[in-house]
């Protein structure tokens, strides 16, 4: 498995979409970018683009998302996966970064999915080592211990309305 830096492609950024037949003949000859966490940058923003196309997403002060360094983003309701994709999105299209959705299913195939999408474990140690290496990291309220790993970081407050796949508000500082 090769780095996403060997591929010339930046872990925290997006940039220009790939050909879908690059892309695919690229992945089946086994050459594609995976970050340190697992992550494969060319397909989260292969599945990003359409999926913030399907869920009509209004962005409020996506301007309060740095353009650089580590920042966590705390929704402020836990409902389930949803809100915290619509924030993953949100950063995506407003501050055109990749956010890392912090807690993900430990199942075989889903959990496998969900980290090469981006997500990481809900452990403070791993939200700890994403903020060190300058990501985005989106965490839903209510588990103090996991916010342990961000003491030292900025945290911006993210609120989430509406349902998936209709419309979608984020307010990014409320």
């Amino acid at each position: 498995m090769r780095t996403a830096g060997a591929f010339g492609v930046d872990v925290d950024r997006v940039g220009e979409p790939e050909r879908i037949r690059k892309m695919l003949r690229r992945r089946a000859a086994g050459r594609f970018p995976v970050d340190p966490f697992g992550s494969d940058p060319l397909l989260h923003d292969a599945v990003a683009r359409p999926a913030a196309g399907v869920s009509r997403l209004d962005v409020v002060g996506g301007e309060r998302i740095p353009r650089i360094g580590p920042v966590v983003l705390l929704v402020a309701r836990r409902r389930g996966v949803g809100d915290a994709i619509a924030v993953a999105l949100a950063v995506h299209t407003a501050a055109r970064r990749r956010a890392r959705i912090v807690g993900y299913p430990d199942l075989p195939v889903l959990g496998g999915l969900a980290r090469r999408l981006g997500a990481v474990r809900a452990r403070a140690d791993d939200l700890a080592g994403l903020l060190r290496a300058g990501h985005v990291a989106v965490v839903a309220k209510g588990d103090d211990a996991l916010l342990e790993g961000a003491a030292g970081f900025p945290v911006i407050p993210v609120a989430v309305s509406g349902v998936f796949p209709g419309r979608r508000r984020v307010e990014v500082g409320r």
